[in-house]
Protein backbone atom coordinates (compact mmCIF):
# COMPACT_ATOMS: atom_id res chain seq x y z
CA UNK A 1 0.00 0.00 0.00
CA UNK A 2 3.38 2.43 0.72
CA UNK A 3 4.38 1.52 -3.01
CA UNK A 4 0.66 2.51 -4.45
CA UNK A 5 0.74 5.45 -2.23
CA UNK A 6 4.18 6.46 -3.94
CA UNK A 7 3.21 5.74 -7.12
CA UNK A 8 -0.36 7.92 -7.02
CA UNK A 9 1.85 10.83 -5.60
CA UNK A 10 4.63 10.44 -8.55
CA UNK A 11 1.35 10.49 -11.02
CA UNK A 12 0.41 13.82 -9.65
CA UNK A 13 3.83 15.23 -8.84
CA UNK A 14 4.18 14.38 -12.97
CA UNK A 15 0.47 15.93 -13.85
CA UNK A 16 1.18 19.33 -11.72
CA UNK A 17 4.94 19.33 -13.76
CA UNK A 18 2.67 18.85 -17.13
CA UNK A 19 0.24 21.69 -15.92
CA UNK A 20 3.03 24.14 -15.52
CA UNK A 21 4.34 23.75 -18.69
CA UNK A 22 1.33 23.93 -20.17
CA UNK A 23 0.97 27.25 -19.10
CA UNK A 24 4.51 28.25 -19.44
CA UNK A 25 3.91 27.24 -22.83
CA UNK A 26 0.54 29.29 -23.03
CA UNK A 27 2.18 32.02 -21.47
CA UNK A 28 4.95 32.08 -23.83
CA UNK A 29 2.93 31.89 -27.06
CA UNK A 30 0.45 34.75 -25.60
CA UNK A 31 3.75 36.99 -25.46
CA UNK A 32 4.12 36.39 -28.75
CA UNK A 33 0.74 36.60 -30.23
CA UNK A 34 -0.67 40.05 -31.50
CA UNK A 35 -3.78 40.25 -29.60
CA UNK A 36 -5.37 43.43 -31.07
CA UNK A 37 -6.37 44.24 -27.51
CA UNK A 38 -8.57 41.37 -27.11
CA UNK A 39 -8.48 39.95 -23.72
CA UNK A 40 -6.62 36.70 -24.07
CA UNK A 41 -6.39 36.06 -20.08
CA UNK A 42 -8.02 33.41 -18.30
CA UNK A 43 -10.86 34.00 -15.66
CA UNK A 44 -12.72 37.05 -15.49
CA UNK A 45 -10.31 39.99 -16.15
CA UNK A 46 -9.42 38.04 -19.44
CA UNK A 47 -12.74 38.11 -21.07
CA UNK A 48 -14.84 35.05 -19.85
CA UNK A 49 -17.70 36.95 -18.79
CA UNK A 50 -18.83 39.91 -21.63
CA UNK A 51 -18.97 42.90 -20.08
CA UNK A 52 -22.32 43.77 -21.23
CA UNK A 53 -24.12 41.06 -20.64
CA UNK A 54 -22.78 39.17 -17.83
CA UNK A 55 -23.34 36.03 -19.47
CA UNK A 56 -20.43 33.55 -20.29
CA UNK A 57 -17.88 33.51 -23.42
CA UNK A 58 -16.51 30.76 -24.61
CA UNK A 59 -12.53 31.90 -23.77
CA UNK A 60 -11.66 28.93 -26.56
CA UNK A 61 -13.55 30.71 -29.11
CA UNK A 62 -11.90 34.03 -28.56
CA UNK A 63 -9.02 32.58 -28.48
CA UNK A 64 -9.28 30.76 -31.80
CA UNK A 65 -9.98 33.48 -33.79
CA UNK A 66 -6.98 35.70 -31.92
CA UNK A 67 -4.79 32.23 -33.27
CA UNK A 68 -4.90 28.92 -33.38
CA UNK A 69 -1.62 28.17 -31.60
CA UNK A 70 -2.60 30.12 -28.97
CA UNK A 71 -6.59 28.26 -28.94
CA UNK A 72 -3.84 25.31 -28.76
CA UNK A 73 -1.82 26.24 -25.82
CA UNK A 74 -5.17 27.12 -24.07
CA UNK A 75 -6.62 23.47 -24.78
CA UNK A 76 -3.26 22.58 -23.36
CA UNK A 77 -3.53 24.02 -20.32
CA UNK A 78 -7.13 22.69 -20.00
CA UNK A 79 -6.37 18.93 -20.49
CA UNK A 80 -3.45 19.64 -17.63
CA UNK A 81 -5.91 20.24 -15.27
CA UNK A 82 -8.34 17.63 -16.22
CA UNK A 83 -4.84 15.23 -15.77
CA UNK A 84 -4.54 16.87 -12.32
CA UNK A 85 -7.87 16.12 -10.94
CA UNK A 86 -7.83 12.41 -12.13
Amino acid sequence: TAHCAGAVGDDAAVAKARLLEAISRYDRVKAATPTDGVPVDFGVRGGEIDGETGKPVNILDKLSAVSPELEGAARDVLRAVDDLEK
